[in-house]
């Protein structure tokens, strides 16, 4: 008579230290990839900012020339009873300010002796809110700006808010008629992260400076 035997193979698998290992290695490299990860995040955020207002400067600029019209920017600007950081707008009456009634106000507001007049209107060409970007907001610690993030040399308008203009011809202006040149900063604030500079040139360019440094 035959006899089989049947023989169990060896089962492989992990022992618990190789494990172990494993997971050290796996916590060793999250932890250098989330620091990175953060700084990825936090560089875009302030990045898409400043192109973006680059982009709202151009149009403003523009705008300017097109409509052969004034056109103001003015920060922290009361629009419809909310407050916007940036606001760029036709300023038809010259004085630095959004007046959401002219043209129906009952006021010659451009000054030719006639009242109400549709082109007298200050239509706004475009506003934001850092809050639209989430985490950034004006850079305060950068010099030259009061605390604010904003070049002292955009002064204040009546109300007390910091603005420049763009005449028809394409140059930045102040209150006062003169040439302006100076800068908005932007950081990611709430991180403690990265800033970056958005650029008013005096010849009327706009250029997001300076690439991004940490603070």
């Amino acid at each position: 008579m035959e006899t089989w035997e049947f023989k169990e193979k060896g089962q492989s698998g992990f022992t618990l230290i190789e494990l172990m290992i494993v997971l050290a290695i796996s916590a060793i490299l999250i932890g250098i990839g989330v620091p990175g990860i953060k700084n990825w995040s936090d560089s875009s955020r302030v990045n898409n900012a400043t192109r973006d207002m680059c982009s709202k400067f151009k149009k403003a600029k523009m705008c300017a020339t097109k409509n052969n019209a004034a056109c103001a920017i003015t920060f922290n600007q009361l629009v419809g009873g909310e407050v916007y950081d940036f606001v760029a707008y036709l300023d038809r009456d010259g004085d630095f300010e959004h007046d959401s009634t002219a043209g129906s106000d009952g006021v010659d507001n451009d000054g030719d002796g006639v009242i109400d007049e549709p082109d007298e209107e200050e239509s706004i060409i475009t506003l934001a809110r850092w809050s639209d970007y989430k985490c950034v907001s004006f850079d305060t610690l950068q010099a030259g700006c009061s605390n604010d993030g904003i070049s002292d040399t955009f002064q204040d308008n009546p109300s007390g808010c910091p603005s420049l203009c763009f005449l028809p011809n394409g140059l930045p202006v102040d209150i006062n008629g003169a040439l302006v040149s100076g800068a908005i900063h932007l950081a990611n604030i709430p991180q403690g992260g990265d800033t970056a500079r958005i650029t008013k040139k005096r010849n009327g360019s706009v250029t997001a400076a300076g690439g991004i440094g940490i603070r």
